[in-house]
């Protein structure tokens, strides 16, 4: 059992060396920034990758069953009911500190959108997500709703709201959306992931041209759409594939975490807070 342990964590160590390895690359050749500041935000990254990939390790299992929404809601709440939707390979379990925080804050009412990454495409998870935040706004009683996506929930709830059936206004009230290091552009690592959906977010790739591609055809839709992005995330690189490219995104960067380590960072959720309390006029 030890050395099974060991191994994992050895595996967890393989990963953050190489995620990183190839993230230094690109950060000297592509960013052009003194070793300094490099130096601090590798350090920050680095060590707060591990701690994110062994506290995952610990509460993936309780996620592993039950796809799609969970949550209820009250159908008389003030505050906009929250959904949150995780990225490839995560499940709900992802949101597990949010989910506490938000509540400490007085965000009762969260909805987790969850969804297996095999076998999947995202085309087909879109438009599953765009139906269930329909149906969610109906419950809600006609409050609105405020989608905060980590990676590639983030690029879901894009399509998902630039669906044909929900360009209405009316079908989906939306106050808003709030990502967390999602690849607005792709990653140029995306090429090394295991399955299709992953190797899909590649740089600039045919995916990230076909959903900006549909945006343009129902602008506006997002109401106030804020991207938290850090300077350490280390699965999307370059850095630039972070940065939305269509629509009026406000950019906001982030204590230097890896791109796990956003979920479990007490200062991205200072940040995500202060979104929503503005959202609600608190």
């Amino acid at each position: 059992m030890v050395g099974l342990a060991g191994a994992i964590v050895a595996g967890f160590c393989f990963v953050v060396l190489i995620s990183y390895g190839l993230w230094g690359w690109f950060y000297w050749q592509e960013e052009g920034t003194g070793s300094q500041s490099f130096w601090r935000v590798f350090g920050w990254g680095a060590v707060s990758a591990l701690v994110a990939w062994l506290l995952t390790l610990f509460t993936y299992p309780f996620g592993m069953v039950g796809w799609g929404c969970r949550g209820r809601i009250s159908g008389q709440g003030e505050h906009p009911v929250l959904v949150l939707i995780h990225g490839v390979y995560h499940n709900k379990m992802a949101w597990w500190l949010f989910r506490f925080w938000l509540k400490r804050a007085g965000y009762s009412e969260v909805i987790t959108w969850s969804y297996g990454s095999w076998n999947r495409d995202f085309w087909t998870l879109s438009r599953a997500l765009a139906t269930d935040l329909r149906q969610i706004g109906r419950q809600a009683g006609g409050r609105q709703l405020i989608c905060l996506g980590h990676s590639m929930g983030g690029l879901l709830v894009r399509a998902a709201l630039a669906q044909p059936d929900n360009r209405d206004p009316e079908a989906v009230k939306l106050a808003g959306v709030v990502t967390l290091g999602t690849p607005h552009q792709g990653s140029k690592l995306a090429s090394l992931g295991w399955g299709g959906l992953a190797r899909s977010l590649s740089f600039r790739g045919r995916l990230i041209a076909q959903l900006e591609a549909l945006e343009h055809q129902s602008p506006s839709r997002l109401g106030r759409a804020v991207a938290l992005v850090s300077p350490a995330d280390n699965m999307v690189v370059p850095s630039t594939g972070l940065l939305p490219a269509v629509g009026q995104w406000e950019v906001r960067w982030t204590r230097p975490v890896s791109h796990i380590a956003m979920l479990y960072s007490p200062s991205v959720f200072r940040q995500v807070r202060g979104v929503l309390d503005d959202l609600n006029g608190v």
